[in-house]
């Protein structure tokens, strides 16, 4: 439950009576010029009743409204625009609209509306006119500003020059622009931050040119930009030294700071930043601008680190003279750099740390001890003292001046306390009936460490805490303000430590050991916090805390005073929230809540708006036109281009917990609104659709996209039953079409008729934005439109459909009837058509569609159902029948089943003797007569008997066929002889008389015939591959052959011998292979020496080179050679003469 708190102050009245409100009269077009930028007022109407309050809502129509009335017209199409005074100024939203106001008349008893007559022209709007470019000052050097000399000028849009505001941006150019573009030049570039009407030239202008873009805007697109020429080339000049930087001390000491001037400057731009470096010197230097000797010559070293305007000196260089050297940038190179000149004398040598033997010493307050430093020597003075306390088990005195390491042999019963290294020290248990000393070090870096050692305090004594002054709270007592404590003064030794206990008390207590008088209760346990904060649930009480101190002595608790009586109190706005002047899709808007009092302090919640007008003021309510942004509700938005045109404002919520009964109060303000409409970096604008509507036709669009970076377009075209005009939204009468989704759509016939309209959206990182085209013309089309007045007459199987031709398109050169359930259709070229092949038992209903030269149209709305009769089937048609042998095969077409299915087709012949019975439309009829003549007839058979038989088929003759291939077929071929082995043919009702073999190579062939299953074919070349075909012969003819192949192998043929040489007891013989192999390879080679007698293979096997050995010495021998494989030996060669040694 909430409660929305707000004070009203209203007079106050003495009601005598009250009478309803009730328009009297007066009501008529709002006054003013219809033009952007005008001011409209509206008319005076009058009203009966007592105490009437008039308020005001403007709208936009898109129409003229001829008259007043008491609602709002149905057409045209009004819709509100945000103005709800008595005067409205015309915006750029309301351009191309006609507006009208709405007056409500209230008081206690009732209300009563009257809308005015709307403009009697159309809103005019229009950008301003480009006149004069503007012209720059002459500034060109890097680091003035460079204005505008002369500035552009503009002929009034509408609205007019008074409501038109300037926006610049500076470009940056490569080339020099003589004269005024028209657009931006190649080669120029918008400066990033550069859009106010003067610029401050920069290093990176040098050597560039620039220009500037003057924007005017009155709110029409769209804002026309004017561009100056440029200016002339953009000069600088690089810092100069006029006088050298200065040191401050001219003798430096260890650890004192040296500080430096710059010197004095000359350049432009000025400088934007100074780099420094100190250097040790062996000899004197001359300050001034730097050159290439001057350091080296003054023996100058850069000192690691001493990079600032000062530096303090360290050990590291003493000795050394000291300068600084000061580097000037202005961006212009080359930068300046000049030094001082050197230190009047050296830095001196450092002395090592050492002691006076004035020793630290310790105080001490209840039981926290404190150390004061001892005395020590050494140059430079070290910058520190660093402590660490020591607990001893016995009295330590100490002497001498201190040591460089640990503890002297007089505190060797002191150990050092772990983490007490501080100026102070607390006293703890552990430490009663022991002794505390403190050790001081000091280290300049030239030597040391060195130590000085207290003496050790006296003998530590524990003693229990007790209260010396009390504790108290400070802070208002209000709910959500911090109350802090205060411990109050505490004895003891060791010091003790703390821990609260707060209370809530119904009445007042002065402090004390105990509490006494009101009743009081503990908030919480306790706790080592000495804050508390109340709540709401303490509203009224009052708040007091127990401070218990504690310590190796013991404890005690002492209680504070009561606060005073904790209050709350609800939010309250003092100051409303702020959101900022502008708002743009790149930009983060933030906001502030306000200034707001309440007790607790108050928490808030956000929520933004996005409204059609300006909202000037801040308020506790909504201002009409504006409504909230989903998911907006932090305290920053980022805007989206949706809201392009728009204005921002933030609401802040307050609640602190506080009741209003038993209820949360929150407390809700409104922020004013920005000053100016949003200015979205994504904007689309002149949408358009191109092209003929008609159906078949593309159409095309055409947008102005304007995007900071890239962006992705989406489109959905709109069927729509009125015109659309232009907008960001699409009427509630068109329908998206389905898969419609491109820049450019062709109408189908489905769209004949209505008027189609193109939402385009684009969308980037900052946003969407849309567009809504006008819509187009009623899409027309060539194509016939969808026949009407279809119903249908039923038969027997069938049905007899009318229709009327299409009343749009042009005319159908043919329709198409189509059953649901499926199964008929029929085609017509008139307007009627019968359809067949329907069942008695099912109702159908009929579409018809109609075709032209440009296509189909849609189809009719269904006819009324209607049932087909039935009857016997109809007598089937075009019986054929062939013969074969003691059969035929009959075929035919189906017959009308006249609305009960074909369950059966019987086939009988004439002269008769065979018949067969099938569903299908062909049927086998055997056991027929071969050379017997016969025709056949049908019949068709369903549910209700046996049709009518057919017309007879034309006359076949039985006879027996050729018989069938023989199979099996298989060859052995061997010395040319290729045996052939077969299968018998399946003699299909012919007396097979025999078989024909052929045995073919090429054209060549040889063949026998036998009435067996097996035939030879001899006196064939060997090492060939042959075709064999068998053949069945009948007094009916061959049958189809059957083949295979036969490879035929035999000894190879004669060999052709060449020269010998002699060996001792036989000879070698080239030879040359044989021209026919056979078939099968040469295994090796023979030869004889005896006329063939007897045969030897030779030495070397199947080498071309013949050996024979053995044989006698130098004798002649008359040789001839043969090639052996698989088959056996082949043709000798001719006798040859060869002679061994």
């Amino acid at each position: 439950n909430t409660d929305t708190v707000s004070t009203e102050i209203a007079a106050q009245t003495s009601v005598v009576s009250e009478t309803p409100v009730a328009y009297t009269g007066g009501s008529a077009v709002p006054t003013g010029t219809a033009g952007v930028g005008s001011v409209l007022t509206a008319p005076a109407d009058t009203w009966s009743g007592s105490a009437v309050v008039v308020s005001y809502q403007w709208y936009d129509c898109t129409g003229q409204v001829a008259s007043s009335s008491a609602a709002l017209p149905v057409s045209p199409t009004c819709s509100t625009n945000g103005g709800n005074a008595s005067t409205y100024t015309l915006l750029g939203t309301d351009a191309g609209k006609y507006v009208a106001v709405m007056e409500t008349g209230t008081n206690a008893v009732s209300s009563a509306t009257q809308f005015s007559p709307s403009t009697l022209t159309a809103v005019v709007a229009s950008p301003p006119v480009a006149g004069g470019s503007p012209v720059l000052g002459t500034e060109t050097v890097a680091g003035t500003v460079v204005n505008i000399a002369t500035p552009a000028t503009w002929t009034a849009g509408n609205p007019g020059l008074g409501q038109t505001t300037y926006s610049y941006q500076w470009y940056r150019c490569s080339s020099l622009q003589n004269s005024a573009p028209s657009s931006v030049p190649a080669g120029c570039s918008a400066i990033s931050g550069a859009i106010a009407d003067t610029y401050t030239l920069t290093p990176t202008d040098m050597n560039n040119y620039v220009l500037v873009a003057v924007t005017a805007s009155n709110g029409v697109l769209p804002n026309p930009v004017q561009y100056s020429a440029s200016s002339a080339v953009i000069t600088g000049t690089a810092p100069t030294n006029v006088s050298a930087p200065t040191v401050s001390v001219s003798s430096p000491q260890l650890g004192v700071a040296e500080t430096s001037t710059n010197g004095t400057w000359t350049g432009s731009p000025t400088t934007t930043s100074d780099v420094y470096q100190w250097y040790a010197c062996t000899t004197a230097v001359v300050g001034g601008p730097l050159t290439g000797s001057t350091l080296s010559n003054g023996g100058c070293v850069a000192i690691a680190g001493a990079v600032a305007s000062s530096y303090s000196p360290t050990t590291s260089v003493s000795g050394k003279y000291l300068l600084i050297e000061v580097t000037q940038i202005n961006g212009i190179t080359p930068n300046g750099v000049a030094v001082s000149s050197t230190t009047g004398s050296t830095v001196p040598a450092g002395t090592a740390t050492g002691g006076t033997g004035t020793y630290p010493t310790i105080t001490a307050a209840g039981g926290t001890l404190t150390a004061a430093p001892g005395t020590f020597t050494g140059a430079p003075a070290a910058s520190s003292d660093a402590y660490q306390w020591y607990r001893c088990s016995a009295s330590v005195t100490m002497t001498g001046t201190g040591t460089s390491g640990a503890l002297p042999p007089v505190a060797s019963s002191c150990v050092a306390i772990a983490g007490a290294t501080a100026t102070t020290y607390n006293l703890v248990t552990a430490d009663v009936n022991q002794y505390i000393l403190v050790g001081d070090t000091e280290n300049n870096g030239v030597g040391g460490p060195w130590t000085e050692f207290s003496n050790s305090t006296p003998q530590i004594v524990a003693v229990g805490p007790s209260e010396v002054g009390p504790p108290s709270l400070s802070g208002s007592a209000q709910a959500g303000t911090v109350l802090t404590t205060s411990n109050g003064t505490w004895g003891g030794v060791p010091a003790p430590t703390y821990t609260y206990q707060y209370y809530s008390c119904n009445g007042t207590f002065g402090g004390g050991s105990t509490i006494t008088g009101p009743v009081c209760n503990t908030i919480g346990t306790v706790t080592s916090s000495n804050t508390f904060t109340p709540s709401v649930s303490q509203n009224g009480l009052y708040i007091l805390v127990g401070v218990t101190a504690s310590n190796g002595g013991g404890s005690a608790t002492y209680y504070s005073a009561t606060s005073n009586q904790v209050t709350d109190a609800a939010p309250l706005n003092t100051s409303p929230p702020t959101v900022p002047a502008t708002s743009s899709t790149s930009v983060v808007m933030g906001s502030t809540p306000g200034t707001w009092t309440g007790n607790p302090a108050p928490t808030f919640t956000y929520q933004w708006f996005y409204c059609s007008s300006r909202v000037v003021n801040s308020s506790v309510s909504l201002t009409a036109g504006c409504a909230a942004i989903p998911a907006a509700t932090g305290p920053t938005y980022q805007p989206s281009g949706t809201y392009a045109n728009d204005y921002f404002l933030v609401s802040v919520t307050g609640s602190n917990g506080v009741m209003s009964g038993p209820n949360i109060i929150y407390v809700t303000v409104y922020s004013a609104s920005t000053q100016t409409a949003l200015v979205s970096t994504l904007s689309i604008t002149g949408l358009t659709i191109s092209g003929t509507a008609s159906v078949g036709n593309t159409l095309s669009s055409t947008a102005t996209i304007v995007s900071a970076g890239t962006y992705t377009p989406t489109y959905q075209w709109y069927a729509c039953t009125a015109p659309v005009i232009a907008s960001t939204s699409v009427p509630a009468y068109c329908a998206a079409i389905v898969g419609a989704s491109g820049p450019s759509f062709a109408p189908t016939a489905t769209q004949a008729g209505y008027y189609l309209t193109l939402a385009e959206t684009v969308t980037n990182i900052s946003g969407s934005a849309v567009a809504v085209a006008q819509s187009t013309a009623l899409v027309t089309t060539s194509i016939p439109g969808a026949p009407t007045a279809v119903f249908a007459v039923a038969g027997v199987g069938s049905a007899t459909v009318y229709w009327a031709a299409p009343a749009t398109g042009l005319a159908a050169t043919s329709y198409t009837v189509t059953s649901s359930p499926a199964g008929g259709s029929c085609t017509s070229t008139t307007t009627t058509c019968v359809v067949t092949g329907l069942l008695h038992t099912t109702a159908y209903t009929f579409t018809v569609t109609a075709t032209n030269s440009y296509g189909t149209g849609p189809a009719s709305l269904a006819s009324l159902a209607i049932t087909p009769t039935a009857s016997i089937p109809a007598a089937p048609t075009a019986v054929t029948a062939v013969g074969s042998n003691t059969s035929a095969t009959v075929t035919w077409t189906a017959a009308n089943a006249n609305g009960s299915p074909i369950t059966a087709y019987t086939v009988t012949s004439f002269p008769a003797g065979g018949s067969c019975s099938v569903v299908a439309t062909t049927c086998v009829v055997n056991g027929l007569t071969n050379g017997t003549a016969y025709t056949f007839s049908v019949t068709a058979t369903n549910a209700l008997g046996v049709g009518p038989a057919s017309l007879a088929s034309n006359s076949v003759t039985p006879k027996a066929l050729i018989p069938a291939a023989p199979t099996g077929v298989s060859t052995l071929s061997m010395n040319g002889k290729v045996t052939v082995h077969w299968t018998a043919s399946v003699t299909n009702g012919s007396t097979i008389t025999g078989y024909l073999v052929t045995v073919s190579l090429g054209t060549v062939s040889k063949s026998c015939v036998t009435t067996g299953l097996t035939c030879s074919v001899i006196s064939l070349p060997n090492g060939k591959t042959y075709n064999v075909s068998v053949v069945a012969q009948s007094a009916a003819g061959n049958s189809p052959a059957a083949t295979a192949t036969a490879q035929l192998r035999g000894t190879p043929s004669v060999v052709s011998l060449g020269g010998f040489s002699r060996l001792l007891g036989g000879f070698v013989l080239n030879i040359r292979p044989p021209a026919n192999n056979g078939g099968l390879v040469v295994k090796y080679y023979q030869y004889s020496i005896n006329g063939g007698h007897t045969w030897k293979a030779s030495r070397s096997r199947n080498s071309l080179k013949l050996i024979a050995v053995g044989l006698l010495h130098h004798h002649r021998y008359m040789v001839m050679v043969r090639a052996v494989n698989a088959a056996g030996g082949g043709t000798h060669s001719p006798l040859k003469a060869v002679y061994t040694n």
